[in-house]
């Protein structure tokens, strides 16, 4: 137990380090200056520095919510880094060859487990945490992935700030589109992300995605429990989440 609370101690102050980063370099809480940080081998070195101390740890013996935000945060750092190692990009989809993906590059080593993105998200966040919140915190470096921002995640309140980040996506529009659905009738289309039709089981099936969105958006409750009420799902766009050219 002592042991666990020393190092859910280093990796709070090891999450302290991440802040001043994302601060500098995530504009309006969406894009990141990849060309800015790449041109500072200080910062660069920085984050690298992060990543080694926090994958040194055993995360997988943590408490859960430690766990989880420690996962959200390195699943983040590591893609930045790997941006960086190639910027200039146009996507995260132009990293990797024929045979291995962006997501399929064994990055790191945790507790003697080599890792890839994939691995984070899909073998240990998703089953064994199983909670779809969890998708609205990971940033994939693109347009339409759920938007980094300036604050990395902590245990102290992550329920908290999951269910800000859910609220947030429910609100914009790069994400969630009810125009299209009539409140008075229950007609029309409500328009999404890709991520509820790619990772509907989470959520527990078109039902469940429909209940998610009812709990963040309840003014949308009589189209949401209308099936006249048709969900789309928006293109997804992979372009890099770098600013707009002005």
């Amino acid at each position: 137990m002592i042991l666990l609370s020393l190092l859910t101690l280093i990796l709070a102050a090891s999450s302290a380090n991440l802040s001043p980063l994302l601060e500098r370099y995530v504009v309006e809480e969406r894009w990141v200056d990849y060309a800015s940080w790449r041109d500072s081998s200080e910062d660069r070195a920085a984050l690298q520095q992060w990543i080694d101390q926090t994958v040194a740890t055993d995360i997988f013996a943590l408490e859960r919510d430690v766990q989880i935000a420690t996962w959200i945060n390195l699943y983040n750092a590591l893609t930045l880094d790997l941006i960086l190692d190639h910027e200039p990009v146009a996507s995260i989809k132009d990293i990797g060859g024929m045979i291995t993906s962006a997501w399929e590059q064994k990055l790191v080593v945790v507790a003697g487990r080599e890792l890839s993105l994939d691995d984070i998200e899909h073998k240990i966040l998703r089953p064994d945490f199983q909670d779809p919140r969890i998708h609205f915190a990971l940033n994939c470096a693109s347009v339409s992935c759920p938007p980094l921002t300036s604050t990395p995640l902590s245990a102290g309140n992550l329920d908290a700030r999951l269910d800000q980040l859910c609220l947030a996506a429910l609100n914009d529009p790069f994400w969630f589109d009810a125009s299209g659905c009539t409140s008075a009738y229950g007609s029309g289309s409500l328009r999404l992300s890709q991520l509820f039709d790619w990772f509907k089981d989470d959520f527990g099936g078109e039902q469940g995605v429909r209940a998610f969105i009812k709990h963040y958006r309840p003014e949308l409750r009589f189209p949401l429990e209308n099936t006249g009420c048709s969900l789309d799902y928006m293109d997804y766009d992979w372009s890099l989440n770098a600013p707009p050219e002005s």
